[in-house]
């Protein structure tokens, strides 16, 4: 039977009604997530994947995902930690950013090892499996952090990162963004992947996402000094760069959704750890101008008490540590 538990808000109490902030972040500070994954379920419910950073990590070495629910954005519910690396055989290494879909009465999960660019997918009746895996082995070689998105003609395209730089890469730019069109049954590619140009981006690190906004196309990702996103009319591209929407030395891999008629970015930061290594999941609201473009988001308050509540548990994190990640399948805890 998986755990579950309902995450409520605290301290706010201790806040003036003038500086509350609107959500309780970050969304728990009860074990460190990351690498937010939003989709609607077919319940009708707000899902979210995440990474899961163990209480002692100091290297990128997330063994399984998390998975929550909400119906309002406030409270959230738990439902346990869903895919292990074990519950995949072919799994060297470790779990980085999930994506998750649901379609057609069927969950899709899908999971990148490590930055290195082995990509697979399961899929279940279930958001909280138990999982198939219907290919029985990576579906990519060479591709992390996938996304992906389905227009409103149905059609699915995945976005995400090449392990490598371009030819001529730019200043800033660990990787290179890609584009491609996913088969009716969403387990592979219906031809090549489009690599964005130079001139589409800029400072590309990883953490591509792709949503549409009255008619136009969003690519966004993680740069060097916050998001960054660029614009098309076509989700292929060719895309207009424009830069920055959500500065912030510490902010990273954002999930981008609408639900209810509203818009929300999800993103990690580490307010609990101080630590790159051990990360906690917030969100807020996104917001557009009346060209379309987006509007400027700035990184939300955190709740004093749950991120005091969170250090209380953790306690103090030395900072000094810088272990290299290595591909490497961690065994279960006993």
């Amino acid at each position: 039977m998986k755990p579950f538990f309902l995450i409520t808000l605290l301290g706010l109490a201790s806040l003036s009604a003038s500086a509350a902030p609107e959500f309780s972040n970050p969304i728990t500070t009860d074990f460190f997530t990351a690498d937010p994954a939003p989709f609607i379920g077919g319940d009708g419910k707000l899902w979210l994947y995440t990474s899961h950073d163990q209480p002692d990590a100091d290297i990128f070495n997330m063994v399984d995902y998390c998975a929550f629910s909400t119906e309002n954005m406030h409270d959230w519910e738990f439902h346990g930690y869903v895919l292990h690396t074990n519950d995949v055989p072919w799994v060297d290494g470790y779990f980085w950013a999930p994506a998750g879909l649901y379609r057609d009465g069927t969950y899709y999960l899908y999971f990148p090892i490590g930055g290195l660019g082995k990509t697979g997918v399961v899929t279940s009746k279930s958001p909280t499996g138990p999982w198939t895996d219907p290919i029985g082995g990576p579906m990519d070689t060479a591709t992390m952090d996938p996304y992906v998105f389905t227009d409103d003609d149905g059609q699915a395209y995945m976005v995400g990162s090449i392990p490598k730089q371009q030819l001529e890469p730019q200043p800033g730019c660990l990787r290179t963004p890609f584009v491609v069109k996913m088969r009716d049954d969403l387990l592979g590619y219906e031809g090549e992947k489009r690599l964005l140009e130079p001139h589409e981006y800029e400072k590309h690190v990883e953490a591509a996402w792709l949503h549409k906004h009255n008619g136009k196309y969003y690519y966004t990702h993680k740069g060097k000094g916050g998001l960054l996103y660029s614009m098309s009319d076509s989700p292929m591209g060719p895309y207009k760069n424009m830069g920055y929407f959500m500065p912030g030395k510490y902010l990273n891999h954002q999930g981008i959704i609408k639900y209810k008629n509203e818009w929300y970015i999800f993103f990690q930061t580490y307010p609990v750890s101080n630590y790159l290594k051990r990360r906690n999941v917030s969100l807020t609201r996104l917001e557009y101008n009346s060209d379309g473009s987006i509007k400027t988001v700035e990184e939300p308050v955190y709740d004093p008490v749950k991120v005091q509540n969170g250090k209380d548990k953790y306690g103090h994190i030395p900072q000094n540590k810088k272990k290299r990640w290595k591909n490497k399948k961690q065994e279960p805890k006993k």
